[in-house]
């Protein structure tokens, strides 16, 4: 038996419904979340801190960007990180 389910991704809204429709607390979001990207900060964490719910964070160093590992002349060279648009020179610079 399954005692509480949570979801991903899921704005604050739309985890309130999924809750309805469920007919049960719906625990956990894995969303996300770090110093780069602070949606949750507004309102779904405290939300979540007045409930008794769950805010995960994925990517919590944003892909690696917040890691160190990269700067502008030591930028990702493939995969996903090579496209976005965050490992960019200008924005390693700021990040570091």
């Amino acid at each position: 038996m399954i005692d509480e389910v949570g979801v991903s991704n899921y704005p604050l809204a739309r985890w309130k419904r999924a809750e309805g429709a469920l007919g049960g607390r719906v625990l956990s979001n894995q969303v996300q979340f770090s110093l780069v990207s602070r949606g949750p900060l507004a309102e779904m964490l405290p939300w979540a801190q007045r409930t008794g719910h769950i805010v995960m964070a994925w990517s919590p160093l944003a892909q690696g960007l917040l890691s160190g590992r990269y700067d502008a002349r030591h930028r990702p060279t493939g995969g996903v990180r090579a496209a976005n648009a965050m490992f960019l020179p200008e924005n390693l610079n700021a990040a570091g």
